[in-house]
């Protein structure tokens, strides 16, 4: 999803990462606050309670020129007196924005880790490569802790396991 902001705090990291020093030409990064479904009603993407909102000086406005404003991105460094402030606006050109996406990812180390859907071991290698990595390897007793205390302990999946990359496909044995 794109990011949900809960708090203060993650407002202010959210902006200092990446907006603070954002070299791009985005006026702002899209978040995943939206009212499509019933204007003035704005909810989160990820279903997350809406406790905290950092809108800007007569935002949200509902529309701009007659066009509906249902999604929301948080203001760039370009301007200091709404910089980090949110705006409603369209999904629709000129203005192109990039967004920010929340993941549910566990880390250890200098590592991410996901959890995948059920799959065949080759399934599962691909989806991780096309994700930029590999199925885990694991390298000590303390990522072994890690792995299983993440997500072996309190799996509620109906799987009937997790798949590493150890394997001998390539040479039997």
């Amino acid at each position: 999803n794109l990011v949900s902001i809960n708090s203060q705090e993650e407002q202010q990291f959210i902006y200092e990462t990446f907006l603070a020093n954002d070299s791009s030409e985005d006026d702002g990064k899209w978040i995943g606050f939206t009212d499509k479904d019933e204007e003035g009603n704005w909810k989160w993407t990820d279903g997350s309670s809406t406790t905290y909102t950092n809108w800007n000086i007569g935002e949200p406005s509902a529309t701009n020129l007659g066009i509906s404003e249902d999604y929301g991105i948080i203001y760039g460094n370009d301007d200091p007196n709404s910089a980090g402030f949110w705006n409603d606006t369209h999904s629709t050109g000129p203005l192109l924005y990039s967004g920010i996406v929340e993941i549910n990812a566990h880390k250890f180390n200098d590592s991410i880790y996901l959890e995948l859907d059920p799959s065949y071991w080759e399934e599962a290698q691909k989806l991780a490569e096309d994700l930029g990595g590999n199925l885990v390897s694991i390298n000590s007793q303390e990522e072994q802790q890690f792995i299983y205390e993440n997500f072996i302990v309190n799996d509620s999946s109906e799987d009937d396991g997790k798949w590493i990359g150890f394997t001998d496909k390539d040479q039997e044995g």
